[in-house]
């Protein structure tokens, strides 16, 4: 019998807690179906305008 494990990380900008152009990170991690986020207590800069934003 084969025995399947999962695990994944992925990161995400959330945009809506956007302040001064600065947007903080977090990354998901995702084991067996479970998913735990965490903060990752970093900000990045935003360089896009809000056209992209609208739509």
């Amino acid at each position: 019998m084969k025995t399947v494990k999962s695990f994944g990380i992925y990161f995400n900008v959330r945009l809506e807690k956007e302040k001064d152009g600065k947007a903080p990170v977090y990354m998901c991690i995702t084991v067996e179906g479970k998913k735990t986020w965490v903060a990752l207590q970093q900000k990045i800069t935003l360089c896009f305008s809000n056209h992209f934003l609208s739509n």
